[in-house]
């Protein structure tokens, strides 16, 4: 019970943090992509399944999100110290790799409450 409390918690946290923080990326208002950045090898939050499929529970709340929010979802598996430059380029993103919160990072994106 606990944990479906936790990660509900999660999930409404991470879509608000989605909504608000999509709402000032000068995206075109037809956009209805949502680019999920990660890292594939931090399992069980993001790892690559036997097809090469990034997979993940990260992966499960980002595609939950986009399903919500009426979004396609478009999952890269790219380096680490990658994913924050992704998102501060111009276009819907997000990057879902088990981030610690640090102010440095702070200045780039809006995080999540930890929840690992």
């Amino acid at each position: 019970m606990k944990l479906k409390k936790i990660l509900a918690t999660v999930m409404a946290t991470i879509a608000a943090v989605a909504t608000f923080g999509f709402a000032g990326c000068g995206k075109k208002d037809d956009s209805k992509t949502l680019y999920v950045y990660t890292n594939a090898g931090f399992a069980p939050y993001e790892y690559l399944n036997d097809r090469g499929d990034v997979v993940g529970v990260d992966i499960d709340i980002m595609n939950y999100i986009g399903e919500e929010l009426g979004y396609d979802v478009v999952v890269s598996d790219i380096e680490f110290n990658q994913i924050l430059l992704e998102v501060e380029k111009d276009k819907m993103a997000v990057g879902a790799a088990g981030m610690t919160k640090k102010p440095d990072r702070d200045d780039v994106a809006l995080a999540s409450i930890s929840y690992a």
